[in-house]
């Protein structure tokens, strides 16, 4: 095999290992053949290239100069132009055909480091058209990166064909890549950077002392004139020459990330997908890929051009070196920066509509209105008090239950709370609703509770009454009855975890409701090196299921009953160590109030890793003496229920505060529901991520009892760039 060919093989595997790793070769669904040909592939290599294997998979590193790309090409080149002939016989043309078609799965694997980032920078434009800079700059950069792409994907027909291109097509490529014309892969390069980073450093025009020490694939470091007028034409579309000589930016325009990052800080991030930090992270990868692909274009370009003998082209070739480290660099350094200061937090935004189960559930009865006559809160039987007079006694009995309401009526059997009265008879509209007791009453006086509207259940007309020269009045109060059939009161306590066993992490989290019981559910998948995750694991695990009436499960260990006593849910958003994942939740009962814990694992971030067995548990800090130092408490109480409303809601606290469980509003509902409600929607980002904390927050609408909702905060990546 000629030396043409060669080249070309070693691009094509330069390529097919050019990947963000996100799935493991065995969950590509690539046969037997494609895999013993990548194997062929580097047991080939290994002689001339040394140990190839470990190479070979690891090209695209995020943290590497470069993403690992130049100190590949420098090895292929010392062995292709300062060794031997070197000859490959790679077998049948079938082989080799397969070699390319796993070339292109391996190239589509790119791509899923960067889900969901066109559609959420799409949607930030049209969102916010007041910002015509951000859009031209995105449109602009977008521009070219799909001009580069274009090259790319001839780049890729080529390789597939490679039997059938004939040699000037390929040299008219490579001719029309490495060019000075405005659209030329060099000079897409160049102004996909300036977009990027216009500010950045001035490239150097000469080799750098790096390159020099470190040597290159070529002979010849010392630029000649013709070769210093190309790389100075090419220089002059995006610098100037400055009083000193020295080459400086024309724009003063801030970066394609910092600008994003400024629109996000004043944009509804809820809408992103995913959280801030991983959209930043995903236009640096696109960014940086786009690089990374012209690179390896230009230097296979210069690669065949001296091949076929038309130059040796030594110079070109530091230059793009020096071109492409520069241009990297720049553009991980201010990717970074920005990333270091943009918000990891991912919630779910509120849904156009309300679904019961689906978008949002429920705690039923924890305290409900109901309608109770005086005589029957005493064991005297008697109507000497007034309604006020009862708070925390029970129902006794029903005075008469062939004539009085409360033959009529859902008897509470627990304990009655904060009694009042507001006038002596009254029309009431019984539900038909099991978890309601009451859809409307209207007194007599006009005054009104509940939605009104037609009565759907039984309509009964309630009349206080006298007892000799003493009025036994009717009164609403709240019902606290821990043993109704209806009553939806219990938070599971059993923790929910990934399978560290299987290298496992959390990447989603959400709220649901099974058996009257509330819970936390948890999506998994294997983590994989550099913070990605493969995809073709996830799953959302099955939670345990709880009897609540049976011997089995107990209160206080396997879940919590909740009562007028026990209602308070603390809210906080918990953080493990650095190099740490989440990979448990759980609710935790501590003293009269309810929590949430983290547990988090030690993870590689290199390799992805997990130490399974060193996992801990991490909560607020508080200890039992001092567990309501601080905190802010939000009161719900007598607040509409907030499934009735559209539009947004807004946060009210997320970190360090509490939240009492409570009746709704008496005149808007009759205190018939629980408020607040939870956000039962799934909190996975598009793009999957390990995780490295957890929150519980309540937001609400003026007026409402609102939601607790969950978020997440994604790993912060910008820590290993």
């Amino acid at each position: 095999m000629n030396l043409h060919a060669t080249i070309f093989i070693v691009f094509s595997i330069v390529l097919l290992t050019a990947t963000v790793p996100t799935v493991a070769d065995d969950d590509l669904g690539l046969t037997q053949e494609q895999l013993s040909i990548e194997s062929l592939v580097i047991d080939l290599l290994t002689p001339f290239l040394g140990e190839y294997g470990p190479l070979a998979r690891d090209v695209i590193n995020m943290a590497r100069e470069g993403l690992g790309l130049i100190g590949f090409i420098k090895t292929v080149g010392n062995q292709i132009f300062n060794g031997t002939s070197i000859e490959i016989n790679f077998g049948t043309d079938k082989k080799i055909l397969t070699i390319f078609e796993f070339l292109s799965k391996k190239i589509d694997q790119v791509e899923h480091g960067v889900i969901g980032v066109e559609e959420s920078l799409r949607h930030l434009s049209q969102s916010l058209p007041s910002l015509l800079r951000w859009e031209i700059a995105l449109e602009s950069l977008g521009e070219y990166i799909g001009i580069l792409d274009t090259y790319y994907k001839r780049f890729i027909f080529y390789q597939k064909e490679k039997d059938k291109i004939e040699s000037h097509t390929l040299q008219d490529f490579a001719e029309s890549v490495v060019g000075h014309n405005m659209d030329s892969v060099m000079t897409l390069m160049a102004l996909i950077h300036n977009k990027a980073v216009p500010n950045g450093k001035p490239l150097r025009a000469a080799p750098s002392q790096h390159t020099i020490e470190n040597g290159s694939p070529y002979s010849g470091a010392l630029l000649s004139s013709p070769q210093e007028r190309n790389y100075r034409q090419l220089m002059l579309m995006t610098e100037k020459t400055g009083k000193q000589g020295r080459m400086e930016r024309f724009s003063i325009q801030s970066s394609i990330f910092k600008m994003l990052n400024d629109v996000l800080e004043n944009y509804d991030n809820c809408l992103l997908s995913q959280s801030p930090q991983q959209l930043i992270y995903g236009l640096y990868l696109k960014v940086a890929l786009a690089e990374a692909r012209g690179y390896s274009m230009i230097s296979f370009s210069y690669m065949l051009l001296r091949a076929k003998g038309h130059g040796n082209f030594s110079a070109e070739q530091i230059y793009s070196e020096e071109m492409y480290r520069q241009y990297t660099a720049d553009i991980l350094h201010e990717a970074k920066k920005v990333m270091s200061a943009a918000s990891t937090r991912y919630r779910r935004c509120d849904p156009p509509k309300h679904t019961e189960g689906e978008t949002f559930v429920q705690l039923n009865e924890l305290l409900q209105g109901i309608i109770e006559n005086e005589v029957d809160m005493n064991k005297d039987g008697t109507c000497r008090k007034n309604c006020a007079h009862y708070d925390y006694v029970q129902s006794e009995g029903c005075f008469s239950s062939d004539t009085q309401y409360c033959g009529n009526d859902r008897r509470c059997s627990g304990t009655l709370h904060e009694c009042q009265f507001f006038d002596a008879d009254a029309y009431v509209c019984k539900s038909n609703d099991p978890y309601r007791r009451y859809d409307w009453i209207e007194y007599e006086n006009k005054v009104h509770f509940g939605p009104g509207g037609k009565c759907n259940g039984e309509k009964v007309k309630v009349d206080s009454w006298w007892r000799w020269f003493v009025h036994c009045s009717y009164c609403i109060c709240l019902c606290d009855d821990g043993d109704s059939k209806t009553t939806d009161r219990f938070i599971s306590l059993m923790p929910a975890l990934s399978d560290t066993n299987r290298n496992m992490v959390i990447t989603g989290i959400r709220i649901i409701k099974r058996n009257q019981v509330i819970h936390l559910q948890i999506q998994q998948g294997q983590a994989l090196p550099q913070g990605q995750v493969n995809t073709t694991t996830l799953e959302w695990q099955q939670v345990e299921q709880i009897n609540v009436h049976s011997s089995s499960h107990q209160d206080g260990l396997h879940f919590k009953k909740l009562s007028f006593e026990y209602r308070t849910m603390d809210l906080d958003t918990l953080t493990g160590l650095n190099n740490h994942v989440v990979t448990g939740i759980r609710f935790r009962s501590l003293e009269k109030r309810m929590h949430i814990e983290i547990q988090v694992n030690p993870i590689n971030f290199t390799t992805g890793e997990i130490e399974a067995f060193n996992g801990v548990w991490v909560n607020n800090g508080n200890d039992m003496e001092n567990i309501t130092a601080g905190r802010g408490e939000i009161t719900v109480a007598d607040s509409d229920i907030p499934t009735r409303y559209n539009g947004a809601t807004q946060i009210t606290a997320e970190d360090n505060s509490y939240i009492e469980f409570g009746q709704s509003s008496l005149h808007k509902d009759i205190s018939q529901s629980t408020v607040p409600f939870f956000d039962a929607q799934k909190v996975s980002p598009i793009q999957p991520a390990w995780l490295s904390g957890v929150g519980i927050y309540h937001k609400s609408r003026e007026g409402t009892g609102g939601f607790l909702g969950l978020q997440v905060l994604t790993y912060n990546i910008s820590e290993h760039l």
